[in-house]
């Protein structure tokens, strides 16, 4: 709903991820030194990575994983488990990897 008084709202207005005290997993498909550079990120701002998807996982990292390979397989495999995870508990936040980077100010390929 929108009022005539209510100011207008960029399209795609950037939107700050808590990531202190929250655990992390990737389902991004990255390299294993890009990879291991946004998680050492994540640590270094008080985050927590998970190695893999569980009930206690806060936020899941997805990025597009086009193609017919195991890597992309299995990466479809952990979304669509953090969807269902979503679905029962409600409280799974699917963010991009390029949003994630924005709130860490990085940039692909480990540039800070």
């Amino acid at each position: 709903m929108h009022f005539k008084d209510d100011p207008p709202r960029p399209r795609e207005a950037s939107r700050s991820i808590p990531i202190a005290g929250r655990s992390f997993a990737f389902a991004c498909g990255l390299p294993e030194a890009e990879l291991h550079f946004l998680e050492e990120q994540v640590r270094s701002r008080g985050g927590r990575i998970d190695p893999d998807l569980s009930p206690a996982t806060d936020v899941l990292v997805v990025a597009s994983l086009p193609g017919l390979g195991r890597l992309a397989e299995t990466g479809r495999e952990v979304i669509l488990r953090g969807e269902l995870y979503r679905d029962r508990l409600g409280l799974l936040e699917f963010v991009t990897e390029e949003a994630l980077r924005a709130v860490l100010g990085t940039s692909p390929g480990g540039d800070a």
